[in-house]
């Protein structure tokens, strides 16, 4: 499963929107769904991306870094 399936099925788990996660990140929308583009198209984070994103979606980070 890719990073930004993951994130997705994520969101729709815990009812947050991008909106909302974009919020709690300090960054825009734009910037949420390209981040999930880059990401579908083989664009791998940074680990501290991937840790911060983590946290705000209050999973493990190695689970999302399990998945690139």
């Amino acid at each position: 499963m890719s990073l930004s399936k993951v994130v997705k099925d994520r969101l729709s788990e815990i009812n947050m929107t991008q909106s909302e996660l974009s919020k709690r990140l300090g960054v825009t929308r734009q910037h949420v769904w390209n981040s999930l583009e880059r990401w579908e198209n083989g664009h791998t984070p940074t680990v501290k991306t991937i840790k911060k994103w983590a946290k705000v979606l209050d999973i493990d980070y190695l689970n999302l870094i399990s998945n690139l």
